[in-house]
């Protein structure tokens, strides 16, 4: 491992930007919101990305003086903890920039949410989502200091708000059939996060999809118990939280198995068929079985190992 990894860290993040924080929000006007959510959500994802990588490079080269990290012939005197020391304040102190690229990054998610992802590409979408799942599933805000747990409360506090707003927009609100194009966006999202997103908060996503499910089995089963015709938009709805739960539970790596919250899932699923369900609604009972085999295959390799 030589000084040159951190250096190139450093010049690559700069001439990529990935070191410039997006534009604040209170600097934008309705008129402008559209355009510059793609650029905002993308340049909040190189800006965390580039101090997610800073960071881990440089604790690994502060493992050991930069003497033990001599290539071809070259001696720096300087340890790595000096070197940033001695590098501007602006390129160091990134709990600061971190503390206002959070909010503006959640906010225009929330907004891309609300407008059911107007004017914005999924892939711009996707990577403010990754910046901020990122950064949460890091140790970049783990130094202990005031700063840093405060923005801890912050990224959890506003990517709550993001999530919150995603399972409102999908299994919630209205009671017409959103646009195609709305319903995908959505979706999307949803997966991406219960899929990445690490132990505790992948669980915490996973029972709020599961309470969204059973609350959409329990509708069906009052379709059946008055002979009234099934709302499409609710069977669709938990079309979208069976994918989202299959996703979210065989994404769950080894050391990631909580079991206590798996065999609650497990419980919801096993409770919600019976006779009737499996009778008028075979496919939504086959999906429950499915699931729940799912679960119990990941709490048996976690037994394995």
């Amino acid at each position: 491992m030589s000084m040159s990894l951190l250096q190139t860290a450093y010049s690559s993040s700069t001439v990529n930007c990935g070191l410039t924080p997006p534009m604040s929000a209170e600097f934008l006007d309705d008129s402008t919101t559209e355009l510059s959510s793609a650029h905002t959500l993308t340049s909040s994802y190189q800006f965390i990305t580039s101090v997610v990588h800073l960071t881990r490079a440089t604790q690994i080269l502060e493992q050991q003086p930069v003497d033990s990290c001599t290539q071809e012939g070259i001696r720096p005197t300087k340890t790595v903890g000096e070197l940033a020391l001695s590098t501007p304040s602006h390129l160091v102190d990134f709990d600061i920039l971190l503390a206002q690229t959070v909010p503006t990054c959640a906010q225009h998610l929330q907004q891309v949410v609300a407008s059911g992802g107007k004017g914005v590409s999924l892939t711009c979408v996707l990577q403010g989502l990754e910046g901020l799942v990122l950064l949460l599933n890091s140790d970049v805000l783990d130094s202990g200091t005031d700063q840093s747990i405060q923005n801890q409360q912050l990224l959890l506090k506003h990517l709550g708000a993001v999530v919150d707003e995603t399972l409102h927009s999908l299994f919630v609100s209205g009671g017409t059939m959103q646009p195609l194009q709305t319903r995908e966006l959505l979706h999307k999202m949803l997966r991406f996060l219960v899929i990445k997103m690490k132990a505790p908060e992948k669980y915490a996503l996973l029972h709020s999809v599961s309470g969204h499910a059973k609350t959409f089995i329990g509708q069906l089963k009052n379709c059946i118990s008055s002979n009234e015709p099934v709302d499409p938009v609710s069977y669709e709805r938990l079309a979208l939280a069976f994918d989202c739960l299959q996703q979210g539970v065989t994404s769950v790596t080894e050391g990631e198995v909580e079991h206590a919250s798996l065999q609650e899932i497990q419980r919801e699923i096993e409770d919600a068929i019976d006779r009737r369900l499996t009778q008028h609604f075979p496919l939504v009972a086959h999906e429950l079985l499915r699931l729940s085999s799912a679960v119990e295959l990941c709490l048996r390799s976690a037994e394995s190992v």
